[in-house]
């Protein structure tokens, strides 16, 4: 299938399927640590899956380094709601200037226009507050 409006409507709800038996899985055993870690995009659309039900359990720099290494532009939109969803639940606290340089880095490296351009800019500007 070709991308556009049909496909990103049926990836979005199979990402709202995987959200849902992400919530059975309550505890990391290193399964979902190395599917951040991992270079398969589907591991990591449900790793990004699981950490939309449990924002605390990875620091925001793992969030950070799945996003940048995203190849798959819907991955890297999940990955920066993901990140968005820790940041409304957890606050600015934990993420370092380290993770703010590397955020300001991966704005400017996002296809201009895009959805994922949109949430990068929203975090961005949440984190220059």
């Amino acid at each position: 299938m070709t991308s556009g409006a049909m496909r990103t409507a049926m990836m979005t709800n199979i990402f709202a399927d995987m959200q849902s038996v992400a919530m059975m899985v309550d505890e990391d055993d290193g399964t979902i640590t190395g599917w951040m870690k991992g270079n398969d995009d589907g591991l990591q659309l449900a790793a990004i899956a699981w950490l939309r039900n449990y924002p605390a359990a990875m620091p925001p720099s793992a969030y950070i380094d799945l996003i940048e290494r995203a190849t798959q532009p819907f991955v890297q939109y999940w990955g920066l709601r993901a990140l968005s969803g820790r940041i409304s639940a957890l606050g600015l606290q934990e993420i370092s200037i380290a993770d703010r340089i590397a955020l300001k880095e991966l704005e400017s490296l996002i296809r201009p226009g895009s959805d994922s351009q949109v949430q990068i800019r929203r975090i961005n500007r949440e984190l220059s507050r």
